[in-house]
């Protein structure tokens, strides 16, 4: 006699299916959240790009004591925990009133906004730009940055030939910052920012991490993690998976885009190699 199939198992594999189903049929919730989620981490990682590269290029370049305290100050606030970052963004937008009072920032009147989830990206984002691209310049020939300066070559100018050198180096540091923003998910809970955002008639997940992490909350009983929504109307099990699916596809995608960066050597010239 066969033994019939574990609850839990079936439960397992019946989710994997409806979640897959979900994902290749462009289900419009997965893809909304989808576009939201790239949205979100992609304009957090430009802003932060904008910020940590140039910064990352100075400290890298620097010589002094200064340079190299802060370039340690930004590679151990890199191990910083996102939901510390969120604590920090929370007291930041804080509005006011016990315990902690008005924060910096609370005449934004952010508290409680999606606004709170891109400071919390960016925050996350731009100590590993400025670590990693102070290491990329710091591999650059140190005879090629010298022939530069006796030709008369500005501090800035240097940069920018260093940036050149080292810019496979300094894209790969924005990705990586781009991999940490999609899944900043203990930074944006902690800092009060909504785990849903209103989309039309309706509420979606802010991000796909969000969303995995609601909606198994719910399969366990939970639902103090988010409210009950419309975005929540399919079934639970099969939309968590959906949602990690894709999660899991741009992880990969990234990872593919880092090994292409690390096999293949980029040029200035179109048709060219460097």
């Amino acid at each position: 006699m066969i033994s019939s199939q574990p609850s839990g198992l079936h439960a397992f594999t019946s989710g994997v299916g409806q979640g897959l189903d979900l994902v290749f049929s462009g289900n419009q919730v997965v893809v909304d959240t989808t576009l939201r989620t790239l949205h979100l981490a992609v304009e957090s990682t430009l802003i932060a790009a904008l910020v940590g590269v140039p910064l990352g290029c100075a400290l890298g370049l620097g010589r002094s004591r200064v340079a190299r305290a802060l370039l340690r100050l930004a590679s151990a606030v890199t191990r910083v925990p996102p939901v510390a970052i969120g604590v920090l963004v929370y007291l930041l937008l804080a509005n006011g009133g016990p315990p902690y009072g008005a924060g910096l920032l609370a005449g934004l009147h952010s508290a409680g906004k999606p606004v709170g989830a891109y400071l919390d990206q960016t925050l996350l984002a731009i100590p590993i730009i400025v670590a990693l691209t102070a290491s990329a310049v710091k591999g650059v020939s140190g005879l090629l940055l010298d022939q530069a300066r006796a030709f008369g070559a500005s501090n800035w100018r240097r940069g920018l030939l260093a940036l050149r050198e080292a810019r496979r180096r300094v894209i790969a540091a924005i990705l990586v910052a781009m991999g940490v923003t999609i899944t900043a998910i203990g930074a944006i809970i902690v800092s009060n920012a909504p785990l849903t955002a209103r989309v039309g008639d309706h509420y979606q997940p802010l991000t796909l991490a969000i969303g995995a992490f609601t909606t198994f909350k719910q399969v366990q009983g939970s639902t103090a993690a988010a409210p009950q929504t419309a975005a929540l109307e399919e079934p639970t099990v099969s939309l968590a998976v959906a949602y990690t699916i894709v999660l899991l596809g741009l992880f990969v995608l990234i990872a593919a885009m880092l090994t292409r960066l690390q096999s293949s050597r980029l040029s200035w010239i179109p048709g060219g190699q460097s």
